[in-house]
């Protein structure tokens, strides 16, 4: 649970970290196995999954798949709320500098259950 901003914020820097260290098995420990993961994004590589990926391993297969496509991809944090279980994140990618928005809602043990990602 997030108890405080600081504490909301310490653990979303930690993941863009993570992310932008392009070591997918640490970042990949964030998440649960059967994790949900939705963005307009992934329809636009993955067509027929209708903007929605389910759990773990396929989510890994789509990321390593959008490391290869974009190796030098990295995220900039600049925003983020919370509630108890849940952090709101807007972030910036550097390479076309396009705005995200991205919801993530973890379980009692803190691994994200599922995540909301837009583009905009």
């Amino acid at each position: 649970m997030f108890r405080n901003r600081m504490n909301a914020e310490l653990f979303a820097r930690q993941i863009v970290t993570d992310w932008n260290s392009m070591v997918l098995e640490e970042f990949l420990q964030y998440f649960t196995e059967d994790v949900e993961i939705i963005s307009n994004n992934i329809k636009a590589f993955i067509s027929e999954s209708n903007g929605r990926l389910q759990g773990k391993k396929t989510l890994k297969l789509y990321w390593e798949y959008t490391r290869e496509k974009f190796p030098y991809f990295k995220y900039k944090l600049f925003d983020v709320n919370f509630e108890d279980y849940k952090l709101i994140l807007r972030f910036m990618n550097d390479t076309d500098q396009v705005t995200s928005m991205g919801i993530l809602y973890f379980n009692q043990e803190m691994k994200i259950y599922k995540m909301t990602v837009s583009y905009v």
